[in-house]
């Protein structure tokens, strides 16, 4: 049997106890409800108080489950620092996702900020309400429906935990709802500004001073890959390395009814009998930062130039041999400036990773007139680079849907809900059914098994 300190004061047997730490001053106690201890501070150096306080504590934990609610009450702020950890210890052990930086940012920025002195079981459907109101506030603005989205998710997280710990019930559990309206448009860019975003880079990158060339230069790469991919903004492809890539080169034949010179075609091998033997390249990048999963989305051939530029710059090497080495750096970085007066025997240029590109790419877009969609009167951000990939593959390159959620990570049905604009006028050429009408009317004779015969007896 263990001995009692000096400092510990039996005031039920089995019940109730109070009892100080070597480390605090302050009393501490432990009571039981049902089978289990709980364990509680006192708020108090004085002994007289703190057995008073915890008495008080006891009884009401036994009056509050004799009337069916959690006898235990903690305060918000506690369970959210329990959904952290639990976030962070998934992450840990391989089973986390990219999404739970954004929770976390939301519960430390926001929820504890607004709900971290209530008790778990006693938020109100006005306290959410309310929430919202000082939410609008903070942001200047009201939120997106992603936004407010994200907010109930990680919320609904920090009730769970009160739930599997019994701090809270399912049945006083606050029901949230999402009761902003969603965009009807998603802001992408029309196929004359992508023309633009592409052919302006090279004079804007010329005319910018030399510390801002390097950024600017991977900037542009960074926009080609965005748009040939429909990756997102972000993690997707500034974590991505070397060893994350694969190239696959298959060469194409078509046939052509004029001569045509072989340095008029890019990585074209050779003309024989009016037929063009070409290179088709395919870039596999394998995502691993990822809102979901990991998965392999594919580029074509700006991929492929874009990267070849990193890796002459960054490098001095070829594509093929960086990928043949070593190296497993990550892909988008750019390597600093190192002025006159900064150089030295030991000095080497570091490879820097953009952290944001976004105010950089506000700025080539307000230079170029292409912030403001046109359609939508919104603002153009980097995310539009997204849309507009998915917008162009639905409409021109006929890609199929299932297809087109594999390659951008998302679902069939998030893609119908956010492109339903695309409608059956917009993508008239993919309903002609040409290359179904010609295959009918150059049939052969209706198969014997489907002629007509009477059935009238001879």
């Amino acid at each position: 049997m263990p001995i009692q300190v000096k400092t510990t004061h039996v005031i039920t047997d089995k019940e109730l106890i109070v009892y100080r730490r070597n480390t605090s001053s302050v009393y501490q106690c432990r009571y039981k409800v049902g089978n289990k201890w709980q364990r509680a501070t006192t708020h108090t150096a004085d002994l007289k108080d703190a057995i008073a306080f915890a008495k008080k504590l006891h009884i009401t934990a036994h009056v509050r489950k004799e009337n069916n609610f959690v006898p235990i009450q903690r305060y918000f702020k506690d369970l959210a620092k329990l959904a952290i950890q639990r976030m962070l210890q998934n992450e840990a052990y391989g089973n986390g996702k990219v999404i739970y930086r954004n929770y976390i940012m939301i519960i430390n920025k926001y929820l504890i900020k607004y709900f971290g002195k209530h008790y778990i079981d006693n938020i109100t459907h006005n306290d959410i309400k309310e929430y919202a109101d000082w939410r609008a506030e903070q942001l200047g603005r009201i939120p997106k429906r992603s936004t407010v989205i994200a907010h109930n998710v990680a919320l609904n997280l920090i009730f769970e935990e009160a739930i599997q710990r019994g701090y809270l019930t399912e049945a006083t559990k606050p029901k949230l709802s999402v009761d902003v309206k969603a965009s009807d448009v998603r802001d992408a860019f029309v196929l004359d500004e992508v023309v633009a975003i592409r052919n302006n880079f090279d004079n804007w990158i010329a005319h910018s001073r030399q510390d801002s060339v390097a950024v600017r230069t991977l900037l542009k790469d960074y926009v080609n890959v965005l748009l040939d991919t429909g990756a997102r903004p972000g993690v997707e492809l500034l974590e991505l390395t070397w060893k994350q890539i694969e190239i696959k080169i298959e060469q194409t034949v078509t046939k052509t009814d004029k001569k045509v010179e072989l340095e008029d075609w890019e990585s074209v091998d050779e003309l024989v009998d009016e037929q063009l033997f070409r290179k088709e390249y395919a870039v596999i990048l394998k995502i691993q930062k990822h809102k979901t999963k990991e998965r392999n989305a594919v580029g074509s051939i700006y991929t492929y130039k874009a990267i070849e530029r990193i890796a002459e710059r960054n490098y001095g090497m070829t594509l093929n041999e960086v990928l043949k080495s070593s190296i497993d750096d990550r892909i988008f970085t750019y390597r600093e400036l190192v002025t006159d007066r900064q150089k030295s025997p030991n000095r080497k240029a570091k490879l820097l990773t953009p952290k944001n590109y976004t105010n950089l790419f506000n700025e080539y877009l307000i230079e170029h007139n292409l912030l403001i969609s046109e359609i939508t009167k919104r603002r153009r951000v980097l995310y539009s680079l997204r849309h507009t990939y998915a917008t162009l593959a639905l409409e021109v390159d006929k890609v199929p849907i299932h297809t087109l959620s594999r390659q951008m990570g998302t679902s069939v049905a998030m893609i119908e809900k956010h492109y339903s604009h695309l409608d059956a006028v917009k993508a008239m050429k993919q309903l002609r059914n040409t290359e179904t009408r010609y295959l009918i009317d150059n049939a052969e004779a209706v198969s014997e098994k489907y002629q007509y015969v009477s059935k009238k007896k001879k």
